[in-house]
């Protein structure tokens, strides 16, 4: 569903018609830490990607009752240094309330659901990493009319690589960026994409088509943005193609969005994506005065993203083979119902849960009638 999203927003214009004049022309990339979802405290998980051979981004399951970890790494222990009991928390939180500091600074929050800061150096930083239970922010491609396009969310740490993969994956979806981007930190962005692409960061097609893109400093953030380089090269107001443009879109529709939030951060890791792709995509829909019950008939059209959707009709029947299915031949018709069952399986095999078993005779007599089926896992958030 997060590709068809993307695919619909990115080529607005063309399916439902521009917005105004400057549709879509820069697209403002940020953070937002109002909605952090719980999170298994397990950050090593690696998938490799299209230009990444490892790319660290954490576990995004929530975690099992009175527990910090999933089912899945309820069984993974922190080091003696840098783990401590829920218990203790609690006490030391409790002292804490009845001797107030007497140095009269504010006192730090404990390492846990409420932690909510990493600026501190490497090794405290990754302490609190691997300490923290819950997601580190969402971050959002909005264009500069305020229609969201992409999202993911961040379980680890905001790093360069983590919001490379998410554009990277945008544009394999939509086939293209605007020409024009901003992103607080895009000093940096731009000077890893340069130094780093055709070394170990593979040159696909979506990576060269972001070399192009012509970054800036937001306005509200380059006046924090002092050094050299960045006040030659990144300064919103010397880029022709932002101007009179809205490079504040983002911050806007997050204002918007901090409404929501302690609905997102009570929701667990299948609802929230699922809530906010429907939250995001009414908002577009509202903003673009389109009515909410209008079908799109975009699903044979989109590029769907690496991963599960990527599977060609034979490894749809292979796999299926391989779960004890019997399936039919796979053809347009019954494809996404195919990848349905595969993803149902694959999440009940996750879930500690044991196999279901399915009448082979009944499932057959479904995958011949039943006909294509808007469903479709996760991509972005996570690839196992």
């Amino acid at each position: 569903m997060l590709s068809w999203f993307i695919y619909l927003w990115s080529s607005h214009k063309q399916i439902i018609g521009p917005c105004d004049e400057k549709w879509s022309a820069a697209v403002i990339i940020d953070g937002h830490k109002k909605c952090r979802c719980r999170v298994c405290r397990y950050k090593d998980v690696e998938v490799k990607t299209d230009e990444f051979d490892k790319l660290v981004i954490g576990c995004c399951r929530s975690p099992m009752y009175r527990s910090h970890y999933c089912s899945l790494h309820r069984d993974q222990q922190l080091p003696a240094e840098t783990s401590i009991s829920a218990s203790n928390g609690y006490r030391t939180r409790f002292k804490e309330r009845k001797s107030p500091c007497k140095s009269g600074s504010k006192k730090q929050q404990n390492i846990g659901f409420r932690a909510i800061s990493y600026r501190t150096s490497k090794a405290r930083s990754d302490a609190y990493i691997h300490r923290c239970s819950r997601s580190f922010r969402l971050i959002a491609c909005v264009t500069n009319c305020c229609v969201f396009v992409s999202f993911g969310e961040i379980l680890r740490s905001e790093t360069l690589r983590e919001i490379l993969h998410l554009l990277f994956s945008t544009i394999r979806v939509a086939d293209n960026l605007p020409p024009a981007g901003c992103y607080d930190d895009g000093c940096y962005l731009v000077q890893y994409l340069h130094n780093h692409i055709r070394k170990d960061l593979v040159a696909t097609d979506a990576a060269t088509v972001l070399s192009n893109v012509k970054f800036s400093v937001g306005r509200t953030h380059f006046k924090n943005h002092v050094g050299e380089w960045c006040l030659a090269h990144m300064n919103p107001d010397d880029n022709k193609l932002l101007d009179e443009m809205n490079t504040e879109a983002a911050e806007q529709n997050f204002s918007w969005l901090k409404n929501y939030s302690s609905i997102i951060t009570v929701l667990g890791w299948r609802r929230a994506p699922v809530f906010l792709l429907l939250l995001f995509h009414m908002k577009n829909l509202a903003l673009c005065h389109v009515r909410p019950n209008r079908v799109f008939d975009i699903v044979n059209n989109c590029v769907l993203v690496p991963g599960i959707m990527s599977m060609s009709n034979e490894q749809i029947f292979d796999r299926l083979k391989q779960l004890g299915c019997n399936p039919p031949t796979i053809n347009e018709n019954n494809r996404m119902y195919g990848l349905a069952m595969i993803y149902n399986f694959e999440l009940e095999l996750n879930s500690d849960v044991d196999d279901m078993v399915f009448d082979d005779q009944d499932m057959e007599q479904k995958l011949l009638c039943k006909e294509q089926q808007l469903v479709s896992p996760k991509t972005i958030y996570q690839v196992n």
